[in-house]
C-alpha cells in the first residue's frame, strides 16, 4: 500500500499519519501500567524476593549481552570466513553467573536509568520501588535454565532454526568483517615485525588492533602503559587504558 498511488491509499496513510500518534499517546501510560500488573502478579505467584532478583538478574544480562557477548560473538570472524550463529552460544552462556564486579557495575549502572517517553518499561528502580524494594542486591541464586528449557527437546531445532535466519540475515557483513580482521591482523604481524623500534603511536596500533582481534586478551593493556610511560599525556593511550579499566 506504501507504494500505491490509489486514492485509497493515499487517503488510508493520511488517516494513518494522524491517528497513530494519537493512539500511542493515549495508550502510553496504560501500556506503562500493565508492566507494573506484571510485577505484581509475578511478586504474587513466585514470592516478592523471587521477582525482584528475576528483574536484577535480567538486567545484569541483559547489559552483559549489550556490552560482551555481541563483542565476543564478533570477533570469532577472525578464524571463521563463514558466519557463525550466536544463539547456541547464547543460551549456554547466559545461564552462567557473571562475575561480581561485572554484576555490581551493571546492577549499578540500571539504578541510575530514568524512564523515558519512548518505551512503555518502567526502568529498572521504578519497577522494583513498586514493589517495594529500595535497596536491591545482587541475585543470591542466578538462574540455571533458560525459557526455552520449556519447549523441551524441541528447544534444540528452534536454537538451530534461529542460528541459521541469523545467519541469512548476517552473512554479507560477517563475510566484510573477516575481511577486516584479517587486515588488522596482517598489520599487527607487520607491527610486531618491528616491535623493538615502535613508536608511541605503533604501540597505541597495535593496542587498538589487538583489542578488536581478541577483546579478552591483556596484552592490550600491557602496550597502553608501555606507550603512556614514553607519553603520558598520549590521547589514544589514556582512553584506551580507560576503557579496559572500566571493564
Amino acid at each position: 500500500m506504501e507504494d500505491s498511488d490509489s486514492p485509497l491509499a493515499v487517503a488510508t496513510q493520511a488517516f494513518l499519519r494522524w491517528y497513530s500518534p494519537r493512539f500511542v499517546a493515549r495508550t502510553f501510560a496504560m501500556a506503562r501500567q500493565d508492566e507494573y500488573e506484571a510485577d505484581r502478579i509475578a511478586a504474587k505467584m513466585l514470592g516478592r524476593e523471587e521477582a525482584i532478583a528475576s528483574l536484577a538478574e535480567t538486567e545484569i544480562k541483559n547489559a552483559w549481552l549489550d556490552t560482551r557477548f555481541w563483542e565476543l560473538h564478533w570477533a570469532q570472524a577472525v578464524r571463521e570466513p563463514q558466519p557463525k550463529g550466536p544463539f547456541q552460544a547464547m543460551q549456554r552462556l547466559l545461564v552462567q553467573p557473571p562475575s561480581p564486579e561485572f554484576a555490581r557495575d551493571a546492577l549499578r549502572r540500571a539504578l541510575k536509568k530514568l524512564s523515558s517517553m519512548d518505551d512503555t518499561h518502567p526502568v529498572l528502580k521504578d519497577r522494583l520501588r513498586a514493589l517495594g524494594e529500595k535497596r536491591p542486591g545482587l541475585p543470591e541464586v542466578w538462574s540455571e535454565r533458560g525459557s526455552l528449557s520449556l519447549l523441551g527437546p524441541s528447544a534444540a531445532r528452534w536454537i538451530d532454526q534461529f542460528d541459521r535466519e541469523w545467519c541469512k540475515d548476517n552473512g554479507d557483513t560477517w563475510k566484510r568483517h573477516h575481511a577486516k580482521l584479517q587486515r588488522a591482523r596482517a598489520r599487527v604481524l607487520e607491527l610486531q615485525s618491528n616491535a623493538a623500534n615502535a613508536s608511541v603511536a605503533e604501540l597505541v596500533e597495535t593496542a587498538q588492533l589487538i583489542k578488536r582481534l581478541n577483546p579478552t586478551s591483556s596484552m592490550s593493556t600491557e602496550l597502553y602503559r608501555k606507550a603512556l610511560d614514553r607519553d603520558p599525556v598520549h590521547p589514544q593511550a589514556l582512553i584506551g587504558k580507560a576503557l579496559h579499566m572500566a571493564e
